[in-house]
């Protein structure tokens, strides 16, 4: 396998994975089901899923404002 490095410009917001499931079914998590910060992601193809907080923090930066412009990048989307 050959090691690779990844970049998507994505929109995303806090949001538990418990919250994730509610929002995605509209049915509450069994009680059993330990809850985990994250964060909402959506893609610029539409496709949602939920990232652990800290695995999103370690690989993602929010747009700067130049970024922003250059790309049409809308952040109230999500």
């Amino acid at each position: 396998m050959y090691t690779y490095v990844t970049t998507k410009i994505v929109n995303a917001k806090p949001m538990t994975n418990k919250q994730f499931d509610l929002y995605k079914t509209g049915v509450k998590n069994r009680l059993d089901v330990k809850e985990v910060p994250g964060y909402f992601v959506r893609y610029p193809d539409g496709y949602e899923s939920w990232c652990p907080k800290d695995e999103f923090e370690r690989t993602s930066r929010p747009v700067t404002a130049a970024e922003a412009d250059s790309i049409n990048f809308d952040p109230e989307t999500v």
